[in-house]
């Protein structure tokens, strides 16, 4: 069975949160919304997908960094800080770590649009798979 919230894919069964919820502009810093959605998740993770492989996946919108760049080198960057963020924070809600990997995907695979505030805000985001 598919968990609430979760959707059925060849790979496996995936969820996915925006970075709005996940991360403040430019951070890779869990905010309290994000850190709440995450428990949910982890609950799946380890009730409903116990056992199972788990991906997380982090990607951005196709902007160059420039506001954080003392930060994040690029948007590859940016992107492998806030799925390592996610992975931690699924590992202290006890999800197996060796169940976990940690996949950075920066602006590749956009899901929407770059040409729009609308499209880059659903491109950036993180994916999490439980595989199959």
């Amino acid at each position: 069975p598919t968990a609430d919230g979760w959707t059925a894919t060849p790979a496996g069964d995936k969820i996915t949160v925006g970075s709005n919820i996940l991360f403040s502009p430019g951070r890779a810093k869990l905010t309290d919304a994000g850190k709440r959605a995450l428990n949910g998740i982890a609950r799946d993770l380890t009730v409903t997908y116990s056992g199972r492989p788990v991906r997380v996946y982090g990607f951005t919108d196709g902007d160059p960094i420039r506001k954080t760049k003392k930060l994040w080198q690029d948007n590859l960057d940016l992107s492998a800080n806030r799925a390592m963020a996610v992975t931690r924070h699924l590992i202290g809600q006890g999800v197996d770590t060796e169940r976990l990997e940690t996949i950075a995907m920066g602006p590749a695979r956009p899901v929407a649009s770059n040409s729009s505030a609308a499209g880059k805000a659903r491109n950036r985001r993180v994916e999490i798979y439980a595989i199959r």
